[in-house]
């Protein structure tokens, strides 16, 4: 398939265009409106609804999204396209050829046809899991990339100032307990989401890319530009404050996969009433990805059951990881970018298989070298097998439906800290031991060995029970909650105390506080601690 050898729009009206919003933010100046298919009088009709949260968005719906790069970013990017896209020369070409004639790409030209300098970074192909091709402008790529001069703070992008957050699976949990068993499901998903949202003419020049010897401009959010996240997500958050106006029902969007959650009686409706709000706003959905309400459905590759108030790791992504990790065995170097997507589809299916938080340490260690590729050592490796393991159990692989917001603890554990000696209290028990941990030792290496004790301890007590319990500082709450050791050393602590809960079907999790002034005492008073150390951790989880 041959790419048109005309432009889709002629050089000069391209420049005169683009002079025109020049400097910007175009936005704020309002000089060129560029065509959309979105309806915008649908958009300013809602405005009150979600202007108060987010006061530039119908601006910047109209007008273009800003990049994020500054005006005095010094840019230099090799443009020479990579090897993958010089391989499937075709695929490009369809690429191109389906946004010339949506105005997605200005194109092609034989020159720069601007009065401006341009940034033409390498295109690229990349495959996803199920083969289908997809097409990106690397935005990353040398020293002084595109992406490297867009903040990676979302407060600091032009026009926002609001405190957006992606959606989890523990907000759609959160729904369905509200409502209880039987609760209704259903999903929708946006169609070429990126491409349906126009960014500011005035930076069009730093959205270039080369084939064939012509020059190409990306008019709409490209994949892979650090702000295109940012500016999906609050489109989605804008579509549901305006659904959320006509319904009460829980919805949430993570960018494209829209999910909600309905009692059964309005579940439709909800479903239905969805569907029109985005149709009236002009947003395109995917018909094939959309599903009515049902009691079990799979929204950011988790499956979610309301009969049996689970969340689990669908058969088909369990068997995908499981290639992966095999195939990770064989490997003895990675790059940064293979290390980075290990740990986050390892994290992601962590909000599942719980005690997988534990065993990723040597993977962050691996990611935090300075120069690449990595050889991937034995603890590496020894990480690998236990996610291996985990993911061929299949009842690690489901987990009940919990909730820290509304779950009330079956126990209150107590931990009192004083120095290298701790006090640990369940019910009517108190145990006392001080750590062997050298000068190093300080109140938060103390808290992880009382936790760790604890949960060897007590597990008879906290058995099938969520436990909580009272730590001085957020630090420490991060940490045990987040699996993550103060030092590398107490690591092993960290995995055997989150393998213990999950043998024995426990939580163990730390809250922000002041503790119980009867256990201080008791650890005042106390003459006899038994002796702790790391070194007795099995050799099991040395690694």
């Amino acid at each position: 398939m041959q790419v048109p050898a005309e432009p889709n729009i002629d050089p000069c009206d391209f420049r005169d265009m683009v002079n025109l919003a020049i400097p910007g933010p175009n936005y704020v100046n309002k000089t060129v409106k560029p065509h959309t298919n979105l309806n915008i009088a649908a958009w300013e009709a809602y405005a009150p609804v979600y202007l108060e949260h987010d006061p530039t968005l119908l601006d910047q719906l109209t007008w273009g999204f800003p990049t994020g790069v500054p005006q005095e970013a010094i840019l230099s990017v090799p443009f020479t396209n990579h090897t993958s896209a010089r391989r499937h020369p075709h695929i490009v070409e369809e690429y191109i050829n389906k946004h010339l004639r949506t105005k997605a790409l200005y194109g092609p030209f034989n020159a720069n046809p601007l009065d401006i300098d341009i940034i033409v970074s390498p295109l690229q192909v990349a495959f996803s899991r199920s083969g289908k091709a997809r097409v990106c402008n690397d935005l990353s790529f040398g020293d002084h990339s595109v992406n490297d001069s867009i903040s990676s703070t979302w407060s600091e992008y032009p026009g926002y100032y609001g405190d957006l957050s992606l959606p989890t699976a523990d907000d759609l949990i959160q729904a369905i307990l509200d409502i209880g068993p039987g609760a209704m499901l259903w999903k929708t998903d946006f169609s070429a989401y990126y491409k349906q949202l126009n960014i500011d003419l005035a930076q069009i020049n730093t959205l270039a890319f080369a084939f064939d010897n012509k020059i190409y401009f990306e008019s709409r959010l490209p994949f892979g530009l650090r702000s295109s996240c940012l500016n999906a997500q609050r489109v989605t958050t804008a579509a549901i404050r305006i659904y959320n106006s006509k319904s009460p029902s829980f919805a949430t969007g993570y960018v494209d996969d829209i999910v909600g959650c309905s009692l059964n009686v309005v579940a439709r409706r909800d479903y239905d009433l969805f569907w029109q709000v985005t149709d009236d706003l002009g947003m395109e959905k995917t018909l094939e990805k959309c599903e009515p309400p049902a009691y079990s459905i799979v929204w950011t590759g988790l499956q979610f059951d309301t009969v049996n108030m689970e969340i689990s790791l669908p058969e088909e992504k369990k068997d995908r990881i499981i290639a992966l990790l095999e195939d990770w065995l064989t490997k003895n170097r990675a790059s940064k970018t293979a290390l980075q997507s290990l740990l986050g589809t390892l994290n992601h299916a962590a909000s599942v298989v719980i005690i997988g938080r534990a065993f990723t340490g040597h993977i962050l260690d691996l990611i935090k070298h300075d120069a690449f590729p990595v050889i991937l050592g034995e603890q590496f490796k020894a990480d690998v097998r236990f996610w291996l393991q985990f993911l061929k159990d299949s009842q690690v692989c489901k987990a009940a439906f919990k909730s820290p917001r509304t779950h009330k603890p079956d126990s209150i554990l107590q931990i009192s800290v004083s120095g290298n000696k701790f006090a640990i209290r369940a019910h009517d028990s108190i145990a006392y031991f001080q750590c062997d941990y050298g000068d190093k030792c300080d109140s938060a290496i103390t808290f992880i060995h009382a936790v760790w004790m604890a949960s060897m301890v007590f597990v008879d007590i906290f058995k099938s029970k969520w436990i909580t319990f009272i730590v001085p500082t957020i630090r420490l709450v991060h940490t045990i909650n987040r699996a993550r050791a103060v030092l590398t050393e107490l690591r092993p602590m960290v995995r055997q105390t989150w393998w213990v809960q999950a043998q024995n079907d426990f939580v163990l999790r730390a809250k922000l506080g002041s503790c119980n002034r009867f256990i201080d005492d008791c650890l005042h008073d106390c003459d006899e601690f038994e002796t702790v150390s790391k070194d007795t951790v099995p050799e099991y989880f040395q690694c």
